[in-house]
């Protein structure tokens, strides 16, 4: 008999695996249970169909139960008599789910990302446990907002707009690949779900502050903090940094590969490197830098770590107070700095002494859009190298 309890108490022979058949053959004839070796059960139904005998995994219990089981069972045997194999129905249907779109959009499109482990890392713990399974082509846009919510509400509204951003890419491409599926997605479901987008700019005194905290305490992460804001880069950019990216002592070229906004268009950046940003990176051959690939590196085999500890001791060189416990108020909000917030007080120290729009916003690696974009192929190097300059004359002027 296969009953609840008994199912429960299936036990497999020593060494190898049992199969326990339903007692109900007449009705369904070749469903049974499955108990391999190791004790997982699984429930399987035999059918016949164009003369060939198949056995059909129907699912894992006790994630399927026993009622479940039985109803799968009897979906696959009138499939058969009717001469559909399900064997085949669900590999089709396995082969459309979001999860099977996604891996392939990731194979064909995606592995020139910059983000492409973060997506990948975040699409495998916030959608695949919830909608992974489900045919793409049934996934309705009450499901996306029910997950979009709890990723809200978990996460907060930049984790969701992220992944909002993430299943709205491939969705769109796979509806350019189908004859049938039209995206659920539409633009009102991103109301609320927005990156926060910041505007910090660190005021004179803040960056005064910070420069002369970076000196006083000499370390591979605060060199590296004074070349982000000398060369308006992210913080990735110089952490992956290697010597051999050097052209000389005054070009920095950033492999297309370590830098966001380079799939868009595959090119490598170049960063003319102002004198200032020269006399940083002397500082750091003179210490374990010099005798490692890394530029900056704290060990000397990998790039530097631990940013966030290493930025609370800026943070506390610079007067700072730390952080309050989770929970509680933080009356010192206002004061509290970001290291992405170098580099758009880099744009906009650019902007104050006057470096054209267009130079600075090549300066930053910034993607031009449109005619000009399209058409305009000029390398700007010389334009970047005199922004670069003037960029690191007024931060030498602030923080003399």
């Amino acid at each position: 008999m296969l009953t609840t309890k008994s199912v429960e108490n299936a036990k497999p022979e020593t060494g190898k695996q049992r199969t326990y058949f339903s007692d109900d053959n007449s009705d369904l004839p070749g469903f049974a249970l499955v108990v391999n070796a190791g004790g997982k059960k699984t429930w399987v139904v035999s059918y016949r169909i164009e003369k060939k005998q198949t056995q059909f995994r129907l699912g894992r219990y006790p994630t399927m139960s026993l009622k479940d089981a039985r109803a799968a069972a009897a979906a696959a045997l009138d499939a058969a008599d009717h001469n559909r194999d399900p064997a085949k129905a669900k590999a089709v249907a396995n082969a459309n789910t979001l999860q099977a779109v996604w891996d392939l959009w990731v194979e064909m499109e995606g592995k020139g990302l910059r983000t492409i482990e973060v997506r990948k890392a975040e699409f495998k713990r916030l959608v695949a446990p919830t909608l992974g399974q489900v045919p793409i082509d049934q996934i309705r846009r009450s499901d996306l907002v029910q997950l979009l919510d709890s990723i809200h509400s978990k996460n907060g509204p930049r984790q969701a707009g992220l992944v909002l951003g993430y299943i709205s890419t491939v969705m769109t491409w796979h509806e350019g690949r189908s004859d049938d599926f039209v995206s659920p997605i539409v633009q009102a479901m991103s109301k609320g779900r927005g990156a926060n987008k910041r505007g910090r700019v660190l005021s004179d005194a803040e960056l005064k502050a910070f420069w002369n905290a970076s000196l006083a305490w000499e370390h591979p992460y605060s060199l590296c903090l004074r070349f982000i804001l000398l060369t308006a880069t992210r913080l990735s950019e110089p952490v992956g940094m290697q010597w051999s990216e050097l052209e000389g002592k005054d070009v920095w070229t950033i492999p297309a590969a370590r830098y966001k906004t380079s799939w868009k268009t595959g090119y490598d950046i170049e960063v003319p490197l102002s004198r200032l940003a020269q006399g940083v990176l002397e500082r750091v051959r003179k210490g374990i830098g010099g005798n490692s690939r890394w530029v900056f590196t704290t060990t000397g085999d990998k790039p530097i770590a631990a940013y966030s500890k290493f930025k609370r001791m800026i943070d506390e060189a610079m007067g700072i107070p730390p952080r309050p416990a989770k929970g509680e108020e933080d009356p010192y909000k206002h004061l509290r700095w970001t290291t992405h917030d170098l580099r758009r007080t880099a744009r906009t120290l650019m902007a104050r002494i006057g470096v054209p729009d267009s130079h600075a916003e090549r300066a930053l690696g910034h993607v031009i859009g449109g005619v000009e974009g399209n058409y305009n192929k000029h390398d700007y190097r010389k334009e970047k190298r005199a922004a670069f300059e003037a960029l690191a004359k007024e931060v030498a002027r602030i923080v003399s």
